[in-house]
């Protein structure tokens, strides 16, 4: 006897996945180790420079992100976990970074 299952319909890619995406993208440009480090490829011919000049443009992109998940609406709970993640992630980013932590390690 066969059985037929229906394929549910694939998921949308919902607000948070699309900035999470969007960000890695950029930073994958900014920070080609970091890139590299995660997996993403094309970027593993490069390093990023360190300068004080850089240090302020990852930072500027941390905080433009965080500004957008200020104005993001998650879709659903996974969504959620998503948007939650990233913030976190940002936030003791940008922490580190007051502290003077992020450009002396």
């Amino acid at each position: 006897m066969l059985v037929h299952r229906a394929i549910p319909p694939a998921r949308t890619a919902p607000p948070g996945d699309e900035l999470a995406d969007s960000y890695l993208t950029e930073l994958a440009a900014l920070d080609p180790a970091e890139a590299t480090y995660l997996g993403v490829a094309g970027h593993d011919d490069r390093l990023p420079e360190y300068t004080p000049d850089w240090f302020a443009a990852v930072s500027e992109h941390r905080q433009r992100t965080l500004l957008e998940l200020e104005s993001l609406a998650p879709a659903d709970s996974t969504d959620r976990v998503t948007v939650a993640a990233l913030r976190d992630t940002l936030t003791i980013a940008e922490e580190l970074r007051a502290a003077d932590a992020d450009e002396s390690a």
